[in-house]
């Protein structure tokens, strides 16, 4: 009977020993788990329009006459700077007022363009972005008001420079004729890639020109009324410095170190 209850206590001792180890490992994990999103910079803030292109009412006074060869951003997130968005080389300039408008890309009445054809001649419209310093771009969407002529393009499709344009982000088709708002998910690109310092250049080919002499019907990025023609959306993330990461990780884990020692040695 001593013998039993002798090894009835000893193996509630490891028992105990063993639930209080659990939970010590476990609390030293949300301790480096709490270190490394500290060492990150936490989580970042809510989406947010980053930059927009207005080119003002059409119509009104003031508006941009659509032939301009390009339109300055509007920054709206501070610390960010942008290029103006301009025509890829294979596109005219045209008139069309609150927008801006081209024409010249491939197709015709019995050869609608393709989207091998847009990237051959360079039927794009562009922009570059930059994030401020220390800082990190996490884009959600981008959201466009397109227009067209009657033969003009009728898809858009969507490339950056994050993969040097081999890949569409996004192609939309069947764009109406009046004008309307046109939203790109860029959700879909991986995190490697949306969470990045360097420089991005968006690139908008359009296709599907059915002109009767080819190149004449036109595309614009306008302005709805009062609503920007062009907005990128998404978020700022603080990049800490890499020995920031590595000085806070280390201490983390010392800390670590310290009470499991310290826990183990009060048991014996």
């Amino acid at each position: 009977m001593a013998l039993a209850t002798g090894y009835s206590s000893g193996c509630a001792a490891a028992i105990t020993f063993f639930m209080r180890s659990v939970v010590v490992n476990r609390m030293c994990l949300l301790l480096v788990g709490s270190t490394l999103v500290v060492a990150a910079g936490g989580q970042a803030a809510l989406g947010q329009t980053l930059i927009s292109y207005d080119f003002g009412t059409p119509g009104a006074a003031g508006a941009a006459p659509g032939n301009q060869s390009s339109t300055p951003a509007t920054i709206i997130t501070a610390g960010v700077t942008a290029s103006g968005i301009s025509r890829g080389a294979g596109l005219n300039a045209a008139a069309g007022s609150g927008s801006i408008n081209s024409t010249g890309f491939a197709g015709s009445s019995t050869t609608p363009g393709t989207q091998a054809d847009a990237i051959a001649g360079n039927d794009y419209y562009t922009f570059t972005v930059t994030a401020p310093a220390g800082q990190a771009f996490n884009f959600s969407s981008l959201v466009v008001n397109t227009q067209r002529t009657i033969v003009g393009p009728t898809t858009i499709q969507l490339r950056t420079s994050l993969d040097a344009f081999a890949a569409s982000v996004g192609t939309i088709t069947g764009l109406p004729t009046a004008a309307t708002p046109q939203t790109f998910n860029l959700d879909g690109l991986d995190a490697a890639s949306t969470m990045t310092t360097t420089p991005v250049e968006f690139r908008l080919y359009a296709f599907g020109d059915t002109s009767v002499s080819g190149g004449n019907g036109s595309l614009r990025l306008t302005n709805i009324l009062t609503d920007t023609g062009v907005d990128l959306n998404g978020t700022l993330t603080p990049v800490p410095e890499p020995a920031t990461v590595l000085a806070t990780s280390a201490a983390g884990l010392g800390l670590v170190g310290l009470l499991r020692r310290r826990w183990y040695a009060a048991q014996l």
